[in-house]
């Protein structure tokens, strides 16, 4: 048996790789969606959970209307919903094998049914539906599929790396942040500092992001470096897949495990934060107009007043009106009947 002629018969490393990093990054993506969907239903249950309570939004770390501790919940879990959609979209054509092209896609030194009969066979192993490639020289020269599935997993990293942000900001202090929820201990806490808890599940989401960032610069330049009829770079593309998939898979459960599902509301800290803020003037537009409701939001400012005190004090509205207006229930949604 010779390892040429008998064991690599109608085989190249040129064919293969690909053919083998596309395979395996399915099976991989297996994983990493589950733990996206798992992280996406806690989430969503988080939404549900925190429904009732409302805070204060915030647009250029600034107050602004108001919104539900359950709307930002589901935000996230609307986002990884998106991800798992942006994922699924690429498995199409990593379907797409270039096995049988042998060294450059030809398929030179392969019987004309060799192709096929051994995508089939793979298909069967893998319990997946490979398909030949259409064009078998762009099969091997042009690595794209890979480099749009990367794109993807950074899209997912761009998403959990905000979530992971905003969670720790929503969680700082806890006595001089903004302490509006609370994140789940993970250690005794500083090794100076008694009793401090640092959001290092979330810290350590923000460092997987930024990996899986960096390795998509690696993997544009790598996939885009192919010359005439081979890109030499499958290596590092391979690694730097992989990589991405292992880290966003172990990462995502930790997170859901470890943060996610642990955390608590801090509601009265919520509805002292939405009755301090100026924002709610906005709600007084439709009534008194953007000109005098931004007159009512410098006198609170001020006198340190809230803007109901200012419209009930100086009898701008009635206690009736002032609590139509300013109803937790109203300010999330749209509020303006048809007239």
């Amino acid at each position: 048996i010779h390892p040429n002629d008998d064991v690599n018969k109608g085989q190249s490393t040129n064919d293969v790789i690909p053919t083998s990093m596309k395979m395996a990054s399915l099976r991989a993506l297996d994983s990493l969606e589950e733990q996206l969907m798992l992280l996406e239903k806690s989430l969503r249950m988080k939404g549900k959970e925190f429904s009732d309570i409302l805070k204060s939004g915030r647009t250029h770390l600034q107050d602004a209307v108001p919104v539900t501790l359950g709307q930002e919940f589901s935000a996230y879990s609307r986002a990884i919903e998106k991800d798992l959609v942006r994922l699924e979209r690429c498995k199409e054509n990593l379907l797409e094998l270039a096995i049988g092209g042998n060294a450059v896609g030809t398929g030179l030194n392969t019987h004309p049914l060799f192709r096929n009969k051994v995508v089939k066979e793979l298909s069967t192993l893998a319990n997946k539906r490979f398909r030949a490639a259409k064009d078998g020289l762009e099969s091997i020269q042009f690595l794209t599929d890979i480099a749009d599935l990367h794109a993807s997993l950074k899209l997912v990293a761009i998403d959990i790396n905000k979530i992971a942000n905003d969670l720790r900001l929503l969680a700082s202090g806890p006595a001089t942040g903004f302490n509006e929820i609370a994140l789940p201990a993970v250690e005794p806490g500083s090794s100076i500092m008694p009793g401090k808890i640092n959001p290092s599940i979330l810290e350590a989401v923000n460092m997987i992001a930024h990996r899986v960032m960096g390795n998509d610069t690696t993997m544009t330049i790598s996939c885009a470096s192919g010359n005439l009829e081979l890109n030499t770079h499958m290596p590092i593309i391979a690694n730097t897949l992989m990589e991405s998939i292992d880290l966003l898979t172990n990462g995502m459960r930790t997170l859901r495990e470890r943060c996610i599902s642990g955390i608590k509301a801090n509601e009265p800290q919520c509805r002292h934060y939405v009755e301090h803020s100026m924002a709610l003037a906005t709600a007084l537009n439709p009534m008194m107009g953007y000109d005098k409701a931004a007159l009512v939001v410098k006198e609170a400012r001020a006198n340190n007043k809230t803007i109901r005190e200012i419209i009930l004090n100086k009898r701008i509205l009635t206690e009736k009106d002032a609590k139509r207006l300013l109803d937790p229930r109203s300010l999330t949604k749209p509020n303006l009947s048809i007239k």
